[in-house]
């Protein structure tokens, strides 16, 4: 069935469903394939919104840069960093530090 894309993200991605999807369960896996690419994800649905529109949410399986999308790492934990003894800069932080 065809959809559109809403909101990704480096895990899965918001989903506008076509006028087929009253058959979709929540954890049924699908077959997500980007039109023109010819490449192509296992996911999960993870919700199912029915009541404004007919959204859906999925969660790769394997998210390895599917969308072509550069996200950044997510950043450490300061209880993580204390334990490397690495410190967070923010740009606030640099110049309080001048």
């Amino acid at each position: 069935m065809d959809s559109e894309t809403v909101i990704i993200s480096r895990y899965g991605a918001k989903l506008r469903l076509g006028p087929f999807h009253s058959k979709m369960v929540c954890g049924d896996h699908v077959r997500v394939c980007q039109r023109g690419s010819y490449t192509w994800r296992t996911a999960r649905i993870a919700w199912i919104d029915r009541t404004t529109s007919s959204y859906c949410g999925i969660e790769l399986q394997d998210p390895e840069n599917f969308w072509g999308v550069y996200f950044p790492e997510k950043p450490a934990l300061e209880s993580e960093q204390a334990e490397s003894g690495k410190r967070a800069f923010t740009p606030l932080a640099i110049r309080a530090q001048v």
